[in-house]
């Protein structure tokens, strides 16, 4: 419930208040090759009292980063509050990031220590181990000159807990709002991170608002995590929940999303569009699937979820016979999900409402810590990123573009005021460089995004966004990247549903190569062909797609072709197929 206790200022006074709730036996629960391991109170607690120790013992010193490269875990959680407690700043790394990316971050930041996860982690941090002073994992003071075990750490800390049992207090009570807590390197969707640097102010604002918009409950409350604690949205909902006291599930992949939802039952839980979007289409697959009278009452059901504007209390057949059975594929009990990450469509989030689970879509930015504006159950409107969070201002410019001013906002792009400055007006707000419309009512509806309005060569703008939305509505269409800027004629990549198709060719028995062979073929070109002059109809002329390419190897994290947050890195993607995308503006415009 909401807490009637002072706002917190810091992060390490969630852990203080921690320390005061009710303890429990298990406050985070991570999943580890299909078995859980449970962590209660008192053993986070203890934790993060020892590695903070040990660290200051190691000889870190307020300011100085502290990398951590490792999957979410109570390891992770354990070793981000311990660094910031120490004086340190915390500076996670994505697990997927490119080599490239792991050194410069590396390098820009001075890192000094870094903290590492598991096999997989180790081995995407060799190009640092030995650019750092410390590399400290479990078992790592056998495998590198510079490494120390993680347990040697926290027997070091719990040395210097016995020698003076206040210096942990001694160490929460000097850490300052304004004092830079984290480091986090923007995703790079078009180009080099930059480092958002975040004062202990700035998230504590964010976790105090969460407050306001959303009342957790311990006792009943279970959250589902499976977003990257290094993404800026994950982690200040991670400390949100550990502030309400709400236990927390790890997921161990994301791809175990779904079978976890049944087995965790959460109620609550922050998502990105895109899970949302392969949850909707299994279950249209299964609804295409089902044959005789259940195949049409799930058909008559789903029409009714995708069409109809709102959920009515006449809705009460379709839900004992249909949405009672989605709700049931995602545990059965969510009563909160807060969409953010990306742009969410109108017609999904309905589609959630209707068939019964409360979806919230927000907005907001790592810039920004994250979170500007968004949905809640005492005022949702879908269509919108809901109104500005407690205490956060929000303005449109003379081009439209949103700007934001708050204690959310960031202190600044590490050693860098020139990219600074450019993101701030005179008057200190934020160009958060979306364009928007901000209603009577305060809500805020994002149109675009400036730098993605591509010019074309003719000197017709387009924006992307919006079209590769309306491709994706289509089942057999994954992901869709437009081309347009600087060019004659808009194009797109087109990459395929393989879902969707597999189970259209027999189901799971569907080989790679089967699939593989039909997305070459005529028969999906010309499906693909349908879903392009369908849309291009309700399309200005020169927003139409005049041509296509079908790429059969999809975008993923792991190809460095999707941010964390699934967000598609046009300049590398442009770079892969230049010669499909050269190649598409040979010879003249498609009639």
């Amino acid at each position: 419930m909401i807490s009637s206790e002072r706002p917190i200022q810091t992060l390490p006074d969630i852990v203080t208040r921690l320390a005061r709730r009710r303890p429990v036996e298990c406050v985070i629960a991570a999943r580890e090759h299909g078995q859980w391991t449970r962590t209660s109170t008192a053993d986070l607690l203890a934790a993060v009292r020892d590695f903070s120790l040990g660290l200051r013992e190691l000889g870190l010193r307020p300011g100085q980063k502290v990398g951590i490269l490792a999957a979410p875990s109570p390891y992770w959680v354990i070793a981000d509050l311990g660094v910031m407690i120490a004086g340190g700043v915390s500076v996670p790394i994505f697990s997927s990031a490119a080599a490239r990316q792991i050194e410069y971050q590396q390098a820009h930041s001075a890192m000094r220590y870094l903290v590492v996860g598991g096999v997989a982690s180790r081995l995407a941090a060799t190009p640092i181990t030995a650019k750092v002073e410390r590399v400290i994992g479990h078992g790592l003071s056998k495998d590198a000159g510079n490494g120390m075990d993680f347990e040697a750490v926290l027997r070091r800390g719990r040395q210097a807990d016995q020698k003076d049992p206040h210096a942990f207090d001694w160490l929460c009570g000097r850490v300052s709002p304004d004092d830079v807590a984290t480091i986090i390197y923007t995703s790079g969707s078009t180009g080099t991170p930059k480092g958002v640097a975040l004062t202990h102010g700035n998230l504590a604002s964010q976790v105090t608002a969460a407050g306001q918009r959303f009342d957790l409950d311990e006792e009943h409350d279970v959250a589902l995590s499976f977003l990257p604690l290094a993404h800026v949205f994950e982690r200040m909902i991670l400390y949100f929940y550990l502030q309400s006291g709400v236990t927390v599930h790890f997921a161990d992949n994301i791809k175990n999303v779904g079978e976890l939802m049944r087995e965790v039952k959460p109620t609550v839980m922050t998502v990105v569009p895109r899970l949302l979007e392969k949850i909707h289409d299994r279950i249209v697959i299964q609804v295409e699937e089902a044959h005789g009278v259940r195949g049409q009452l799930a058909r008559w059901a789903l029409a009714k979820a995708e069409t109809q504007a709102e959920a009515r209390a006449g809705d009460a057949i379709a839900d004992a016979l249909m949405f009672s059975r989605f709700r049931e594929a995602m545990g059965g009990r969510l009563r909160i999900v807060v969409s953010g990450g990306a742009a969410l469509s109108e017609a999904l989030c309905r589609f959630y409402w209707n068939i019964g689970v409360p979806l919230y879509n927000g907005y907001g930015l790592t810039e920004c810590s994250p979170v500007v504006c968004t949905n809640y159950p005492a005022g949702n409107r879908m269509g919108s990123v809901g109104r500005p969070f407690p205490h956060v201002e929000v303005r449109t410019n003379s081009q439209g573009v949103l700007e934001v001013r708050g204690p959310n906002v960031m202190r600044g792009y590490l050693d860098d005021p020139d990219a600074t400055a450019e993101v701030t007006t005179e008057d200190g707000w934020l160009v958060t460089g979306d364009i928007a419309l901000i209603d009577d009512e305060g809500y805020v509806q994002i149109t675009g995004r400036l730098k993605e309005m591509f010019k074309t060569s003719t000197g017709k703008y387009v924006c992307p966004i919006p079209i590769e939305r309306e491709l994706c509505r289509s089942p057999v269409v994954d992901q869709a990247m437009v081309v347009a800027d600087g060019r004659r004629f808009v194009t797109s990549l087109i990459f395929p549903d393989y879902d969707t198709i597999a189970s259209r060719l027999g189901g799971k028995d569907v080989d790679d190569k089967a699939l593989k062979d039909y997305v070459s073929g005529d028969d999906y070109a010309r499906e693909v062909q349908e879903v392009v002059d369908q849309m291009n109809h309700d399309l200005n002329r020169w927003e139409r797609v005049q041509r296509f390419r079908v790429i059969a190897d999809a975008p993923s994290t792991d190809n460095q072709q999707l941010t964390p947050t699934a967000k598609l890195r046009r300049h590398i993607i442009e770079d892969v197929y230049s010669a499909e995308i050269d190649e598409m503006y040979q010879g003249g415009r498609r009639s």
